[in-house]
């Protein structure tokens, strides 16, 4: 998904279906698949013809708007759920081109099909691979999943075992590389701290280093844009408070633009954001 640095599915774009502008202009995967980069499957849209005009694209909205486009189109930030909204691409990978016609067609008639409410994006049911396959005549079916009561046994029997399994103690997921002492909960000198270009956090997947940090008037909280070890979404977003006398660190969910990152930083920090509008705010 990255050459020298650079998105391939822009690079395809520009080389086939010439330069647009940027800020004006975003590149459609009219099958939603992120990992399908072939000209065919590329197309430059503005961002609300993005939403509005991919049949795929408007559906998983609708699914998270209420079931209706124009609650978007009133308010787009009904995309965000309990802080950004972070879309599902586990199920975006490299595809064949036999692959990639059968997902189209798939994809399209589940958007024909599936239900305008919250939670029916096509991952949620059955095999992710299903996609991907040709259904012939058998296209492919929206069912609501339902739990049976053998189920609901199994659920019992695993909730018994895990009550005699000994607790363990697990380091965390995240390691904070500024963070201060257990005991000290100075968000002043913490926030000094955060320079552009300093690393911030790390997983197993790599570290993060800051682009811009911005403190509340009020200091009561920070915001911290970052990149982060991803090709699919290189930025994300803190907002660092204290509470229960020492620091905490709410992670704001990753973008695939950086001014999706900045936004998300000023906003924790109880700031307007007055920037250019971001990608990450439909998507």
């Amino acid at each position: 998904m990255m050459f020298g640095g650079h998105r391939v599915h822009i690079i395809v774009a520009i080389a086939f279906h010439g330069e647009h502008d940027s800020k004006v202009y975003v590149v459609d995967h009219i099958d939603t698949n992120r990992c399908n980069n072939r000209t065919e499957n590329l197309r430059w849209f503005t961002r609300l013809e993005n939403a509005l005009n991919n049949p795929i694209t408007r559906k998983k909205i609708e699914s998270l708007c209420g079931g209706d486009i124009q609650n978007f189109i009133d308010d787009p930030s009904c995309l965000r759920i309990d802080g950004p909204y972070t879309q599902d691409v586990s199920w975006m990978r490299t595809v064949s081109s036999e692959e990639a016609k059968a997902a189209l067609a798939n994809l399209e008639h589940w958007a024909k099909i599936a239900p305008p409410q919250r939670n029916a994006n096509m991952q949620k049911y059955g095999d992710n691979e299903w996609m991907f396959k040709k259904q012939g005549n058998n296209q492919y079916e929206y069912k609501r999943p339902e739990r049976s009561r053998d189920v609901d046994d199994m659920f019992e029997k695993m909730r018994s075992m895990l009550d005699d399994v000994p607790e363990v103690k697990r380091e965390p997921k995240v390691e904070f590389l500024l963070n201060p002492a257990e005991n000290d909960n100075d968000l002043e000198a913490y926030y000094a701290k955060l320079v552009p270009g300093v690393a911030i956090s790390k997983t197993h997947w790599g570290v993060s280093n800051v682009i811009q940090a911005i403190m509340a008037k009020d200091k009561s909280s920070i915001g911290v844009a970052m990149t982060m070890p991803s090709d699919i979404k290189p930025f994300g977003a803190y907002k660092i408070y204290c509470e229960g006398g020492k620091i905490e660190h709410a992670f704001l969910g990753t973008c695939f633009d950086k001014n999706g990152a900045l936004q998300r930083m000023t906003e924790a920090a109880g700031e307007k954001w007055t920037g250019p509008d971001s990608i990450d705010n439909y998507c």
